[in-house]
């Protein structure tokens, strides 16, 4: 998670500075010579249609899969909007340079898809299991998790699921990672 906040961070500052130079570099003010207003109807219905297809696809994949991440549509919707609205300023209104802002972020969006996707399907891997009694009516399962970027492991590919027989039935069940207690996510037995 830290991961992320810190990508984020360097996102926004990478963001800013580059609009920044850029927008110094080749003169570009995003307010003068906009658009005429039939191109801006056009560019409306193209990104509503965007929109639309982007909440159909995102739905469908939300209730469809339960730990589906919507990270993974976001990102290359905005990365879409960006070229479409950057493609209509080239097209129409190049002069003002415009679409070079707009084509910029549609390739950082890319960027930041590329690496946080990396960082975020980065596999787990669980050492050091242990089940503790704490009292007859409290059963603790504690686990160390260890992040890898080495793929080569094929059974780092799969998800884990463990079943546990437990000697009597516990009032509670506790699971801690990392010696930071967790939340079950699904829990279903007999």
């Amino acid at each position: 998670m830290k991961e992320l906040l810190l990508l984020g961070i360097l996102f926004i500052v990478i963001a800013f500075s580059m609009e920044y130079f850029l927008k110094r570099k080749f003169n570009i003010d995003r307010k003068g010579n906009p658009l005429s207003k039939s191109i801006k109807k056009r560019q409306f219905i193209l990104l509503t249609f965007c929109f639309i297809i982007y909440l159909v696809v995102s739905s469908t994949l939300i209730f469809q899969y339960d730990d589906f991440n919507i990270f993974f549509v976001i990102f290359p919707f905005l990365m879409v909007i960006s070229f479409i609205r950057g493609f209509m300023q080239w097209k129409y209104n190049r002069n003002a340079n415009i679409w070079i802002l707009e084509t910029f972020g549609a390739i950082l969006f890319a960027i930041m898809f590329i690496v946080i996707a990396l960082v975020v399907n980065s596999n787990l891997t669980f050492t050091e299991i242990k089940s503790e009694k704490a009292n007859k009516d409290v059963r603790s399962f504690l686990y160390e998790v260890e992040y890898t970027e080495d793929y080569s492991n094929e059974n780092l590919k799969h998800k884990v699921l463990y079943k546990i027989r437990p000697d009597q039935k516990y009032d509670k069940i506790q699971v801690f990672a990392n010696g930071a207690e967790v939340p079950f996510q699904t829990v279903s037995g007999n």
